[in-house]
């Protein structure tokens, strides 16, 4: 049953060109749940992301949050809305500081107390950061760029947070450090859909899961399960 909270995609299809870079893919986000898409890579899984967030466009289909429709809106005004991108490949602003990186990321609220709330929690998720406010973000490690861009998506309080493969590239530390603050962060209320390469972490971090395959949704079901499937141990867990 659809909840008029959900955040549901219907039917969607993108095109690049002539080329169809996903199908008539449809899926449902409970509010307050944490909903996993894996497959591999070439699978859609950006694409699909990038289109919830308007930075692609949709041929066909929908994409409605609490009942409103936002397909083709702009990225800035599906921020508005409360939906939040952690795009893949951190895309930080290089040359300016952390504590810069996560302002940006608040420029859309007004209320300074809420500011501070917000930039103290993130410090809170990621305490490592702290030390590392005034240094330019291109001069932090790999795992600490992915802190800085979680925490300034988090900036804008979000009420669904997107993650475009949040882990790629890791250490093993600092997946850890990402799994453990989204799991933390939907404790506190926000709806997470988590696009992940690394089946397993995604398996194990989430509650439902969806299978991407050449631009199409060919299998869904709870994650707990999904980890005990035999395909899905062959074809993305490697055992």
């Amino acid at each position: 049953m659809t909840s008029d909270n959900s955040l549901v995609v219907r039917n969607l299809s993108v095109l690049y060109g002539a080329v169809p870079a996903i199908t008539d893919v449809s899926l449902q986000i409970e509010e307050g749940s944490i909903v996993s898409l894996i497959g591999a890579n070439g699978a859609g899984k950006s694409t699909l992301i990038k289109a919830i967030t308007g930075l692609v466009k949709a041929r066909a289909g929908d994409i409605v949050y609490r009942s409103k429709v936002l397909t083709n809106q702009q990225p800035n005004d599906i921020l508005e809305h409360g939906i939040a991108l952690v795009p893949e490949g951190r895309r930080l602003f290089g040359s300016m500081t952390v504590r810069e990186n996560l302002e940006m990321g608040a420029y859309r609220i007004d209320d300074a107390k809420k500011k501070r709330e917000l930039f103290d929690r993130c410090l809170h998720y990621f305490p490592d950061l702290e030390v590392k406010l005034p240094s330019p973000a291109n001069s932090l490690s790999g795992g600490q760029q992915q802190m800085v861009a979680v925490a300034r998506a988090l900036m804008s309080a979000p009420s669904v947070l997107l993650l475009d493969e949040p882990t790629i590239g890791l250490a093993p530390a600092f997946v850890n450090v990402i799994s453990s603050v989204v799991r933390d962060i939907n404790r506190q209320g926000v709806t997470v859909l988590l696009v992940e390469q690394n089946a397993e972490v995604a398996l194990r971090v989430s509650r439902y899961s969806y299978v991407l395959e050449s631009g199409a949704v060919v299998k869904h079901g709870r994650s707990d399960i999904f980890l005990h499937d035999p395909d899905i141990k062959k074809a993305y867990l490697g055992l």
